[in-house]
């Protein structure tokens, strides 16, 4: 009898399975991919990819080794794939890997909107166009973090929302766990770890039953805080800068270069340098050639101290002002990531079929971050509460949006690509409530 229960239960099983749609969307976004993947080369280098590949070869985070301009993460990983097959191909197998990791990327999407909403059309759509759209998958063959923090981020978006759904011990524990690992994959992510510090106070403040739940939370955010701050220490000793890396302030010098924001510092020793370089208009080869210059002469503090002056003169805001507004027309994902492809007539095709699966713009994006933020105010008048679902993707999609362009007002299609999963999945969110006309628009009351 024992025997026939467990096969029963065994068949009960299969059959659940074969009746989830996720098996045949997977099926099909495999065959649809190795397409979108015969159009691309086997992998590709961006000017980072040889950092991670290398900069940890042979010197170890343990022995207190850190790189000023890489993170430890992504590196390891490589290095595990190095250590387990070997240096031949080592390219073409990390992009191997990668591709791995985001299909598991792609079943942590459908079951975070399967929590989320309840329309099974809307899921499939989503999670199909997510697992087809060459602007996202593009980047499992480039040997860069994107295909990683993607994961990491959908990692994240599920616990939250199945905290918000049934607060747990195990949950409040792995979310600083989990924006730790983030932090020391992309340093620029580390906008998530204040959202989340608000977050956790305004839950122990409101929600008076949770908290014992959220001194998990509260330990695992302090053990990532304590992290970064040894982390940070360990680049000043080695640097001489208090950062997790150096790159946001390359970017600062960059930015100053390309707006000529220099030419309102009067009277400085790093403006008179860099007009003698300056014969005309300064291009993108121009402005990293100029920084190398600064670089040999001037401390990372000097040139931090004079970028922060740079930044503060009208006609820096002028050109960020106008870099926001240029950005408003631009698709939010591109199939041209740096690096050059095999064939270029096949990359401008894939970048054609990502505006017509995501056809939504910076702009698009700008409108919805606002509308979201009266409607949390709104709901929070109504109410006397807070909105967390509309709360969490209004803020860490701002935040990204704000960090790139206060940070690096470069290749924004690249820097924004961690809230692409998080845009999809909160368009889903509204057209998911929207359609359900019984249930309040994104209450999170609702969450399956």
């Amino acid at each position: 009898m024992k025997h026939e229960k467990t096969n029963s239960n065994f068949k009960q099983r299969i059959i659940k399975i074969l009746k989830e749609p996720l098996l045949y969307l997977l099926i099909v976004i495999a065959i649809i991919q190795g397409i979108i993947y015969s159009n691309m080369p086997e992998y590709g280098l961006t000017g980072d990819s040889n950092g991670y590949l290398h900069v940890y070869d042979s010197k170890s985070i343990l022995k207190g080794y850190i790189n000023e301009s890489r993170p430890p993460i992504y590196s390891y990983i490589i290095r595990f794939i190095r250590k387990i097959s070997g240096e031949d191909n080592l390219e073409v197998k990390v992009a191997k890997v990668q591709k791995i990791i985001f299909f598991i990327s792609i079943i942590l999407f459908y079951c975070i909107l399967k929590l989320l909403i309840k329309n099974k059309v809307i899921i499939c759509a989503l999670t199909l166009i997510f697992g087809i759209t060459p602007s996202i998958i593009v980047w499992n063959v480039y040997i860069v973090t994107e295909a990683l923090t993607c994961l990491e981020i959908l990692t994240l978006t599920f616990i939250t929302i199945k905290y918000l759904k049934q607060p747990s011990k195990l949950f409040a524990s792995l979310m600083g766990i989990i924006i730790l690992v983030m932090i020391l994959t992309k340093p620029a992510l580390v906008y998530f770890l204040p959202i989340y510090i608000v977050f956790v106070v305004l839950r122990y403040i409101l929600n008076k039953k949770e908290r014992r739940t959220l001194f998990f939370a509260i330990g695992s955010l302090l053990i990532c805080c304590f992290v970064l701050i040894m982390y940070c220490w360990q680049i000043k000793n080695l640097y001489g800068v208090f950062s997790l890396t150096n790159i946001s302030g390359i970017n600062n010098v960059l930015s100053v270069l390309d707006s000529g924001a220099y030419e309102d510092v009067q009277n400085n020793p790093i403006t008179e340098t860099i007009l003698k370089y300056v014969d005309g208009p300064i291009t993108d080869n121009k402005t990293y050639e100029i920084h190398g210059e600064l670089a040999k002469i001037y401390s990372t503090e000097e040139l931090k101290e004079y970028t922060n002056l740079a930044m503060q003169t009208e006609k820096y805001k002028e050109y960020m002002l106008n870099k926001v507004i240029a950005l408003g027309s631009e698709n939010i994902g591109t199939a041209h990531p740096m690096g050059e492809p095999d064939d270029i007539n096949a990359m401008q095709n894939l970048s054609s079929i990502s505006r017509l699966l995501i056809p939504i713009t910076f702009g698009f994006m700008y409108i919805v971050i606002l509308v979201s933020i009266i409607y949390l105010i709104w709901y929070l008048i109504k109410y006397k509460k807070i909105n967390w679902i509309c709360a969490f993707f209004t803020s860490t999609i701002f935040a990204n949006l704000f960090t790139f362009f206060i940070g690096a007002p470069f290749e924004p299609q690249r820097l924004f690509f961690p809230s692409m999963c998080l845009v999809l999945i909160y368009i889903g969110v509204i057209l998911g409530r929207i359609r359900l006309n019984k249930e309040n628009l994104l209450n999170e009351k609702n969450v399956e």
